[in-house]
């Protein structure tokens, strides 16, 4: 331990005069009323020792230990949930994988329906569908709710998978079936997708 601690005595004293630096200014800002530990925490502190606890609950007693998941998983899981619980149906937080395959769908890779869905208790609804584009043409309208797309019922579904079902080659088609209000029938509406 004494070798170890001569020859990594430049790194260790500059660790620790580091560690006191960082101590000494947190202390300082403290006693000014500049830093209160609450202003920087996004809840509070019970919530957060709650998040902690059940953390470490779940790595200790989760049943199959080939499925640890990251701490990243569960940033994004919890940031999920937490856009979720504001029940806002416009609004959901996309991890970077989602938003990488939304920027393809931006971006004009696949050939698609050009419709802005969402999803509000539990239906997949149309929110808009974009002028000029294949869902425009044959009608579909802000409100009308995704049923059936092709021989899937989607009720239920995720609304990444509605969307992955909704889109695929240019040119081939697709047949969705939209509850309106005002009829009483399933309306159905056969697709031919656009270059998006």
């Amino acid at each position: 331990m004494r070798g170890f601690v001569e020859r990594n005595k430049r790194l260790i004293f500059g660790m620790l005069a580091l560690v006191a630096l960082l101590a000494g200014g947190l202390l300082a800002a403290r006693a000014s009323g500049e830093f209160q530990l609450k202003d920087i925490l996004p809840f509070d502190a019970q919530y957060v020792w709650m998040m902690k606890q059940t953390r470490s609950i779940l790595e200790t007693y989760h049943v199959n230990d080939d499925e640890q998941k990251s701490g990243e998983e569960l940033f994004y899981g919890a940031m999920k949930g937490m856009v979720a619980a504001w029940g806002d149906p416009y609004s959901r937080f996309v991890d970077p994988d989602e938003l990488k395959q939304e920027e393809i769908d931006i971006e004009g890779e696949y050939g698609g329906l050009g419709i802005y869905i969402g999803s509000r208790d539990g239906k997949i609804l149309v929110i808009s569908p974009i002028e000029g584009t294949p869902a425009h043409e044959v009608g579909l309208e802000p409100m009308d709710e995704i049923v059936k797309v092709n021989d899937e019922v989607v009720l239920g579904w995720n609304i990444n998978d509605v969307v992955k079902m909704l889109r695929g080659e240019p040119g081939t088609n697709v047949t969705v079936w939209v509850r309106r209000e005002g009829h009483d029938e399933l309306l159905r509406f056969g697709i031919t997708r656009g270059a998006h």
